[in-house]
């Protein structure tokens, strides 16, 4: 419930006024991009059309966008692929690899300037944009359809996070410069939340692993094939939800739970209170679009929940 919280305290300073003599500024960052947009897009004003974001690898950083177009879907489109969706392809400065933060806000912007459909947005990338990739969708999960790394690897504490994001990684079996355990081990970080997440390992390959990938056109039908995810209301028998009302607490928060018309109502030892609505007997959301839930456990006598949120929390059901 953290996240919450924090979203409260962020209402609460926004309200409070800066001194006069400061005045508010921005800064924007120009980030280079090579948009390729599919045929009918200028034709069908209604349309709204799917956007894979592509992310290159280490050697196309710099200051020369045309370098994008080295390997990949780019490199495809450049020798006359055809594409039925939008491909934007960004281009890194060379300083830190990929930024999350500077891609979400590129997303933001795209989505307002083009007609892209929300609920099928992807990222893919290879090698240095295969880390970007996972880490990209592991920040943000609830910005994308599904998530396709190719030889890159991520931090596998937070691979929970795409418990709901249908993930398809590639690497080379003789992969010497990102190992094939990179993928190995995050696929199977996934798969404890998320069983579906599937890893192609080309035996004879070395690093090279996103020519045969961005070359299997299963890939897109694949791709094409996922929405992004959004939790849907399912109606709980009331004796389950007085099963799991009372008290939760763990280190830092106490959290007192009560049914309510339906659903259930939780309450926090700082005053503050959110309804939980059923997706099943053991898991519950807040919002359609909110890469929140809380999961109900019991082993044996004892009870407790897991908030996935921002992090896991992890409470235990007072006798």
């Amino acid at each position: 419930m953290r996240h919450i919280l924090l979203s409260l305290l962020l209402l609460i300073c926004s309200a409070i006024t800066t001194h006069s003599q400061q005045t508010a500024r921005s800064f924007t960052r120009e980030t280079r991009y090579l948009l390729y947009m599919p045929e009918g897009y200028d034709s069908d004003t209604s349309k709204q059309w799917p956007l894979m974001l592509f992310l290159h690898g280490s050697g196309e950083s710099g200051t020369d966008v045309q370098k994008v177009k080295v390997n990949g879907p780019p490199m495809l489109v450049e020798k006359g692929k055809k594409y039925p969706f939008i491909l934007v392809s960004p281009q890194a400065d060379g300083r830190i690899g990929w930024d999350p933060i500077e891609l979400y806000d590129l997303l933001t912007d795209l989505k307002k300037r083009y007609r892209v459909d929300k609920d099928r947005v992807y990222v893919t990338g290879l090698s240095m944009g295969g880390y970007g990739a996972w880490k990209l969708a592991s920040q943000f999960p609830q910005e994308f359809a599904a998530v396709i790394p190719i030889c890159g690897g991520g931090d596998t504490s937070t691979a929970w996070r795409l418990r709901n994001v249908p993930v398809w990684a590639f690497h080379g079996g003789k992969d010497d410069v990102v190992l094939p355990q990179q993928s190995e081990q995050m696929v199977a970080a996934v798969r404890k939340t998320n069983p579906t997440a599937r890893l192609t390992i080309y035996p004879e390959v070395k690093h090279d692993s996103w020519t045969a990938a961005y070359n299997t056109d299963s890939l897109y039908e694949w791709m094409l094939s996922k929405k992004r995810f959004a939790y849907k209301e399912k109606p709980v028998a009331p004796e389950v939800l007085s099963t799991l009302a009372g008290t939760y607490v763990n280190k830092n928060d106490t959290l007192y739970i009560t049914p309510d018309a339906g659903r259930l109502l939780v309450k926090t030892n700082r005053n503050n209170s959110v309804t939980l609505r059923p997706v099943s007997e053991k898991l519950f959301f807040i919002e359609e679009e909110l890469p929140v839930d809380v999961e109900f456990t019991q082993a044996g006598k004892r009870r407790g929940l897991i908030v996935n949120g921002d992090t896991r929390d992890i409470f235990t059901k007072l006798p």
